[in-house]
């Protein structure tokens, strides 16, 4: 643990003491209680140890995976052995976190056959600029419409390295027409070329306050470049910011490069952790 790299978070009260911190109050935690979880598995190697947690369920394609949930001194014997444990347990995809300052582990993951599959990102929810065009708040009536340009829109949301890519058309028609918009935040443009969802309430790391989670934004590709994705978003961050959450997180394939550079330069977004996996 000592030659753990810490870096501060871009959420605003995060430091890397506080995640220092954490860290060991949830190794306590691990050697107090989650020994009895039978979902959770200590492996130890020669100067390496991994927590992992297993028959973990993927939120966007369904797969069973393990996740690691810490580690210290990962090398290639260390990830042969929680690979192998994964398989066993009869999941089909092996996770981990990393952080963009831990240039080490950076280097050494695509040397264990490993890939980045997401990016996890962030900013304050304070609006950036003013919002131009007309924008209104999404209705139950709106579902059929977000679940049609959700499927149009769907290769641009596809994980970079399962081997399942995402859900179905029909299980994401489905989602999307069951949506209890009383726990979303939903804007659509006056045309219904696009669209908005922030998910209420999501549990920022290492804090008791909760932000919103960027759940989907999608417009037509026929209205790109004319600044409605923009409008969307920002129309999205003053409704947030109006309901007391300071804070929005957001996931980014890794793959998808043209949102990665909206959410970055556009829109005002920073690079908390990646995702990286493989499949088994």
């Amino acid at each position: 643990m000592a030659t753990k790299v810490y870096p501060a978070s871009r959420i605003a009260g995060i430091t890397a003491e506080l995640r220092r911190e954490a860290d060991l109050q949830a190794l306590e935690q691990f050697w107090s209680g989650w020994l009895a979880n039978d979902q959770v598995t200590l492996l130890v190697g020669t100067e390496s140890f991994a927590i992992a947690a297993h028959s973990q369920t993927d939120f966007a394609t369904g797969q069973p995976e393990t996740i690691v949930v810490e580690q210290v001194g990962l090398d290639d014997s260390m990830l042969q052995l929680l690979k192998a444990r994964a398989r066993q347990w009869g999941d089909e995809f092996l996770a981990l976190r990393h952080y963009p300052e831990d240039l080490g582990l950076g280097l050494l993951l695509p040397e264990l056959g490993m890939a980045p599959e997401l990016t996890r990102i962030t900013r304050a929810t304070a609006p950036l600029r003013p919002v131009e065009l007309k924008v209104r708040p999404a209705r139950a009536r709106d579902r059929a419409f977000m679940s049609r340009l959700h499927i149009e829109c769907s290769p641009f949301y596809r994980s970079s390295n399962r081997q399942v890519a995402d859900l179905g058309a029909l299980d994401a028609l489905s989602n999307y027409l069951s949506l209890d918009l009383q726990h979303y935040l939903g804007w659509v443009d006056e045309h219904r070329q696009g669209y908005v969802l922030l998910e209420r309430d999501f549990t920022l790391d290492l804090l008791d306050r909760k932000g919103v989670y960027l759940y989907d934004i999608a417009v037509r590709p026929d209205s790109w470049g004319k600044g409605l994705a923009v409008a969307l978003h920002e129309s999205a961050m003053a409704g947030a910011w109006a309901l007391g959450y300071e804070t929005v997180i957001g996931d980014i394939a890794f793959e998808n490069e043209r949102a990665f550079w909206v959410a970055t330069e556009k829109l005002g977004y920073q690079v908390e952790w990646s995702r990286w996996g493989v499949n088994l």
